[in-house]
């Protein structure tokens, strides 16, 4: 039985080594089954690695709530994440590999997208899908696939850890705001949304995203809560009837995330 979180680290890492055959979605996923067959105590291993100096998670900007790097080599790194908040946005990803629950309890909602128009390079106007809807359970696994293969959302209840076990990024994130508008997180603009973030007056942030493309200025509204009318108000200036688009998804993806939150409740 493993119960210390050094040994279940080792352990992962020897068993990623061992399945060098595999696609790496699946050489992942394994590699945790492997780790958990021998015996592990989860809830020994979470208090362990919060306990330890390891878990001073730094501020994560755009993924999860906080993360910390346990291991990384040349083709692929291991994550683990802590969430606060309760929902993620709904998302593809730009990487590959594995990721399981360690603490706490998840709901997952999978999607399908349909591209039916392209507004530029960065933004879709798209056609969501509601899939499925499940339950996540500490020593659950799952693996993870490029873009429009792996499209989710997750509910945690805080707080939750997962260990995420994946490839190194390749080209850019894509979120949604549900059901119709697809926007890829273009990585050059990082730096600017979070020295945005942290300015307080409202007049200067407005002065500022007026000078970047529609989609930073959805990045934003996606990240910062306390900006939603500044953000808005750039949008309408800057597009008027990508605008009227955008205000009507927003109202339908309120509505699409009540009965989501309903749902999840029985799970």
């Amino acid at each position: 039985m493993i119960t210390e979180f050094n040994e279940f680290r080792a352990t992962i890492i020897n068993n990623m080594n061992s399945n060098s055959t595999l696609d790496f979605p699946k050489k992942a996923s394994e590699a945790l089954k492997a780790t958990y067959a021998i015996g592990v105590d989860l809830k020994k291993i979470s208090k362990d690695f919060l306990e330890s100096k390891i878990a001073d998670f730094p501020d994560s900007f755009h993924f999860s709530d906080k993360s910390t790097r346990i291991y990384e080599c040349e083709s692929y790194f291991i994550d683990i994440y802590k969430w606060d908040k309760q929902v993620t946005t709904i998302h593809s990803h730009n990487f590959e590999g594995a990721f399981s629950l360690l603490a706490g309890h998840s709901t997952q909602v999978n999607f399908s997208e349909v591209v039916l128009e392209k507004k530029d390079e960065a933004i879709d106007f798209v056609k969501l899908k509601k899939e499925s809807i499940i339950a996540i359970e500490p020593g659950d696994i799952h693996e993870i696939n490029y873009y429009e293969k792996f499209i989710h959302n997750i509910l945690h209840k805080p707080i939750s850890l997962t260990i995420c076990i994946r490839t190194f990024p390749v080209g850019n994130l894509k979120s949604y705001f549900y059901p119709s508008i697809g926007f890829s997180y273009l990585k050059s603009e990082d730096k600017f949304l979070e020295e945005l973030q942290a300015i307080k007056d409202t007049r200067e942030v407005e002065k500022l995203l007026m000078k970047r493309s529609l989609c930073t200025m959805l990045r934003f509204l996606r990240r910062s809560s306390l900006n939603t009318e500044v953000v808005l108000k750039c949008v309408k200036a800057k597009d008027p009837k990508f605008f009227k688009k955008l205000e009507k998804s927003l109202e339908e993806g309120r509505n699409f995330d009540e009965k989501i939150k309903l749902l999840k409740s029985a799970y």
